[in-house]
């Protein structure tokens, strides 16, 4: 169809099964699927998921392994809670989160995964850290080749400060996505189309 011949959009999942193999998963979509439907991409981790569903350092690596045996390139979420960021350990807890995360992966494996940046505390509430930079500098000198987003509060208002940090090549955008005209602007602005 025209939309998997189209070089500017890819598809892609807001969560995966963590089982590889088809089975008695009712409800669930594993990567297989994902990857027959034409998706290049899958969230897995997002704050929601480890909160509602229990997602863990036992799911997320498993999602992740199952997405790259079927070449669905995982997006990783990570992201520290108000506590943690108040008592100064966010930058332990989010590498703590990240290598839980891909425990189950080799080095090259790793250089193929994307890695989300939302702190908990920004989702939804309009606030966005001023050290994005350090976080996304940290995570790419400990893990070589990998992609680096920031979400959390992403809107058209603030997309020009974030499209100016060099060290993130992306942003995981939320509850801005569900306005279409809103989005278009992010896209317009991230990709350099309107500054």
């Amino acid at each position: 169809n025209s939309f998997e011949s189209s070089q500017r959009f890819a598809l892609g999942a807001q969560n995966v099964s963590e089982h590889f193999e088809f089975g008695p998963y009712t409800g669930q979509i594993n990567s297989r699927m994902l990857f027959d439907l034409g998706c290049k991409y899958s969230i897995v981790g997002h704050s929601e998921c480890r909160n509602e569903n229990s997602e863990s350092d036992l799911s997320i690596p498993k999602k992740a392994c199952s997405l790259l045996k079927s070449s669905v390139i995982p997006i990783i979420c990570i992201g520290e809670s108000m506590l943690h960021r108040i008592d100064g350990t966010y930058m332990n807890e989010i590498l703590d989160q990240l290598q839980g995360s891909i425990q189950l992966l080799n080095a090259e494996s790793v250089s193929n995964v994307i890695i989300a940046y939302e702190p908990l505390w920004s989702i939804g509430s309009g606030n966005i850290p001023n050290d994005i930079n350090e976080v996304a500098t940290v995570i790419k000198n400990n893990y070589t080749g990998i992609k680096f987003l920031y979400g959390g509060s992403v809107n058209s208002t603030n997309i020009e400060m974030l499209s100016d940090i060099n060290s993130i090549d992306g942003v995981l955008v939320g509850n801005a996505s569900l306005d279409a005209c809103e989005f278009t602007k992010i896209i317009r602005v991230f990709s350099g189309t309107v500054k």
